[in-house]
């Protein structure tokens, strides 16, 4: 994942302040319809690969504890400073860790890119790696029919070569079954848990898009910062199932 909009420190600094300051954080699964909420632990640098801790999370949907176990994918999304920023990763153990303040708590460990702490420009922060345009839209569903359609993120490359956009979310994740974004508090688009969409990606470059239902299934308030977990259902009607799945698959890459 390379940067394309800073956040005022290195990510090797966010990241040992995130944990410092035990900094709250949602922990997404990709393709799974789970998002939870954590805290950031602990960040060991040495070794071949950097290693992040987080607290075992509580399910947003159902207030429960989950275990993540060794082997699962994970996205990580926090924000500091008014800037969300996430991460990507796999769970490579669970062990007890300690921590500054408090007792030690039950956490996993998440195994980071070898590259993630040898720069500056890995953490996921606004733009993201599209190298073609995206476009993501979401319209309500109500008792009257569909409202207008809203831009929640368009992407592309400029005539330079620099990523450009417009759009107030932050994209997370994109997969045939979830999809997650987070949007700034003072946003007037606000998405309630339980509340029916209507999904728009599209990538004008390669002539592909789709349209979908979906339904919020989770919604996580941060610092400045809202996050909106959706599930995702079938294309509506008109959209052939095999460009409904290419559309998909492609528009998850450029979200990475």
């Amino acid at each position: 994942m390379t940067r394309t909009e800073g956040i005022g420190a290195s990510d090797r600094e966010t990241l040992r302040w995130a944990c410092r300051e035990a900094i709250p954080c949602a922990v997404v699964l990709p393709g799974l319809p789970f998002w939870g909420r954590s805290h950031l632990v602990d960040l060991r640098e040495s070794g071949p690969r950097p290693q992040l801790s987080i607290a075992q999370p509580t399910d947003l949907q159902t207030a429960q504890a989950h275990q993540l176990r060794a082997g699962d994918s994970v996205r990580v999304w926090s924000v500091r400073d008014g800037q969300p920023w996430h991460l990507s990763g796999f769970i490579s153990a669970v062990r007890i860790a300690e921590r500054r303040t408090g007792d030690p708590v039950q956490a996993a460990v998440i195994q980071l890119p070898y590259r993630l702490l040898a720069t500056d420009r890995q953490l996921a922060v606004g733009g993201g790696r599209s190298s073609g345009r995206l476009h993501v839209e979401v319209a309500p569903l109500g008792p009257d029919g569909e409202g207008d359609p809203i831009t929640l993120k368009e992407r592309w490359l400029g005539p330079d070569g620099a990523p450009s956009g417009r759009g107030e979310a932050h994209l997370i994740e994109l997969s045939r079954r979830t999809m997650c974004f987070s949007l700034p508090t003072d946003s007037p688009m606000v998405f309630l848990a339980g509340s029916r969409l209507r999904v728009g990606v599209s990538l004008p470059d390669l002539g592909l898009r789709t349209r979908l239902h979906a339904r919020v299934d989770a919604v996580m308030e941060g610092a400045s910062h809202r996050l909106c977990g959706l599930s995702l259902f079938g294309a509506v009607s008109g959209i052939s199932g095999e460009e409904h799945r290419e559309t998909l698959r492609k528009a998850a890459h450029l979200v990475g």
